[in-house]
């Protein structure tokens, strides 16, 4: 557009120069001209008229091909005059001259056909007015002060056919060469335009990426090189607070060492890393991302750092977390516990480690429902899970509620000596709350009986063994008074 505005503004001041040849002409020969010979009023009454219509057409048609092409009939009209003033040598040059102007000024081939073919017409036209001996403004009409005739007539139309051949073969080169320089002139606006546009994309698409994709780069010891704007907005640190930085201080204390261990044997021999973690924000808050993390390496194929592609799963993990929780007391729900038991078993049988579980159930439950009222039982039973979650520390710790007043912990341990101090310990913190429960005879105060079942895990053939042995236990420790665990041997 800014192109096209440049080329009409320079149409329009060639315009304007060739308005000024026309006023010149009027005022130097049609007018002056013609004092010597008496035909001054002649010159200048049509001067005028060419003048006047030369401006009106400025005024109304600038910068188009319409004016450029009135300009040569104008022009014309004013060689015209010069006959009719006796200066037929100068109308000659005249032509030459006009033609010229619109090769320099214009660089337009229209005009130069316009004004041969109008050149041509008014010699043959005037060629028939001069014959009959036809006059204006008491001036004879003439067309050649050195004989008249049609032959004279086509002879001139032969040279001015020629003059304008030559001149439209100068235009077309002068074009050519125009158009040449300026398709160069377009070709490096449209490659500059180009670059430009794929410089925006380019920009635009980093931008996009850095706003929704959670990504940075590290050295191989884990300090921040990069963090995308995502990964600022995720964590609530700005890039300078990430910049420089080890990437330990996004790490959850809730996350497993282990995870990291694999984590890092993996990228450091030249390996990909996939999985979940558990993120630490600047507020203390916590989200979770699954991420890619993979090596960088130079071009002599030397690794030098880490990349790091996550995206944000808290949302899923919610979800997740809400399917396996339990509503009331905030442990793990019967569903999760069906599936995680199998698979807690499958891994420890890599190491034969001691499996232990405990099936807990408050004494008296149903009593203390009826006396007290649900509301209160709901209580209870929060309090209790809240109790249970507080005396297991180990990260592979679970503890379900698994229905009604029945809970269980899965763990394990390195004996069974001290899987039943922590089931004794369960046991008494639960008993501390010193919740009344006036229908639990002998101890007036909410308690609960445990059975605890402990095997080696390559031991292990059936899942539903393990529970059954658990039950089993625990009726026994009902039976013999509640309040106590009973142990397998």
């Amino acid at each position: 557009m800014a192109l096209e505005n440049e080329i009409l503004e320079s149409f329009k001041a060639s315009d304007k120069i060739m308005l000024y040849i026309i006023l010149l002409q009027w005022i130097l020969v049609s007018s002056f001209g013609g004092l010597s010979f008496g035909n001054y009023l002649f010159g200048f009454i049509n001067g005028l008229a060419i003048s006047l219509i030369a401006l009106l057409g400025y005024k109304l048609l600038s910068g188009t091909s319409y004016l450029r092409m009135l300009n040569g009939l104008l022009l014309m009209t004013s060689s015209i005059i010069l006959i009719q003033q006796n200066l037929g040598r100068i109308e000659m040059h005249f032509h030459i001259f006009i033609m010229l102007s619109f090769l320099l000024v214009y660089k337009d081939i229209k005009p130069v056909i316009i004004s041969s073919l109008y050149i041509i017409l008014h010699h043959l036209f005037f060629t028939y007015l001069q014959l009959n001996n036809i006059s204006m403004f008491n001036t004879d009409i003439i067309v050649f002060s050195y004989g008249c005739g049609y032959d004279i007539a086509l002879l001139h139309a032969f040279f001015v056919i020629f003059e304008m051949s030559v001149l439209y073969k100068l235009v077309q080169l002068n074009i050519t060469k125009s158009n040449l320089a300026l398709n160069q002139k377009f070709e490096m606006i449209d490659l500059n335009l180009e670059l430009k546009k794929s410089h925006k994309e380019s920009e635009d698409y980093l931008e996009l990426i850095s706003k929704n994709i959670i990504s940075s780069r590290t050295t191989l010891d884990g300090t921040i090189t990069f963090a995308s704007k995502a990964f600022c907005d995720v964590s609530g640190y700005s890039q300078e607070e990430l910049l420089g930085h080890n990437h330990r201080i996004l790490r959850h204390p809730d996350m497993d060492t282990k995870i990291y261990k694999d984590l890092w044997e993996t990228i450091i021999n030249k390996g990909i890393w996939e999985g979940e973690l558990k993120n630490l924000a600047k507020d203390g808050s916590s989200y979770w991302v699954f991420g890619s993390i993979s090596p960088i390496y130079d071009e002599n194929k030397t690794m030098t750092g880490y990349t790091s592609i996550r995206h944000d799963v808290t949302n899923k993990k919610h979800v997740e977390l809400i399917s396996i929780t339990d509503g009331l007391t905030q442990l793990f729900n019967r569903r999760h516990f069906d599936i995680t038991f199998p698979k807690f078993i499958n891994s420890a049988k890599r190491n034969n480690d001691l499996i232990c579980f405990m099936m807990l159930d408050v004494d008296n439950f149903k009593l203390y429902n009826d006396y007290y009222g649900h509301q209160k039982g709901d209580q209870a039973l929060i309090s209790i899970a809240s109790t249970i979650k507080d005396s297991i520390k180990r990260s592979d710790d679970y503890s379900f509620r698994l229905g009604g007043e029945e809970f269980g912990v899965l763990f394990k341990s390195e004996t069974k000596e001290k899987a039943q101090k922590l089931a004794e310990l369960i046991r008494k913190n639960i008993e501390e709350l010193n919740i009344e429960h006036l229908k639990n005879d002998n101890y007036m105060c909410i308690t609960i009986s445990i059975g605890l079942d402990c095997n080696d895990a390559r031991n292990i053939n059936n899942v539903d063994d393990v529970y059954k042995n658990a039950d089993t236990l625990l009726y026994e420790a009902k039976k013999n008074g509640r309040n106590q665990v009973a142990t397998s041997n």
